[in-house]
């Protein structure tokens, strides 16, 4: 995130670093070359950025199209219509990716700089949410029937699976 010399007049710049090289969209809000598409920063339509807004209100947007069910922020989901079946692929495929780009190749690859006590306390989350992580892989391993590598190095990595 990137503060113009005059801001709060003008929101911040922000960039998704965690598109796995440029190649995920994580959600129709977060695209894969690191756009953040919501109204605030002027990068869609609808309500745009105020004085009175803060880095609390950007954040706090970003983390609520980070959701369960990120099909639902498509911008013509009117015209995709409801189908069940196309918001379940979806939805598989984004916890695929965020499982394969956000936890596994963060893991992996922390990024230079982190605080060991930040890497400690995602080590913790990582096997707390273990089994989770391992549910998703086994699904979605059979989706296209490729065994999502990333995910058993990044298990082999903390010695559990």
């Amino acid at each position: 995130m990137r503060f113009p010399p005059d801001y709060p007049h003008r929101p911040p710049k922000v960039k998704l670093l965690t598109t796995g090289g440029g190649v995920v969209r994580f959600n129709p809000n977060l695209y894969a070359n690191g756009m953040v598409c919501i109204s605030m920063l002027g990068t869609w339509k609808g309500p745009s950025w105020t004085p009175a807004q803060c880095l609390i209100t950007v954040l706090t947007e970003i983390q609520s199209v980070m959701n369960k069910e990120p099909y639902d922020n498509e911008p013509d989901l009117e015209k995709l219509g409801k189908n069940s079946e196309h918001r379940d692929r979806y939805t598989d495929f984004v916890r695929h990716e965020t499982l394969r780009v956000a936890v596994c190749q963060m893991m992996e690859n922390p990024p230079v700089g982190m605080p060991d006590s930040l890497q400690t306390e995602m080590k913790k989350l990582f096997l707390n949410s273990f089994d989770f992580y391992v549910r998703v892989a086994e699904r979605n391993c059979k989706l296209d029937g490729k065994i999502m590598l990333v995910v058993s190095l990044c298990f082999m990595t903390f010695g559990v699976g």
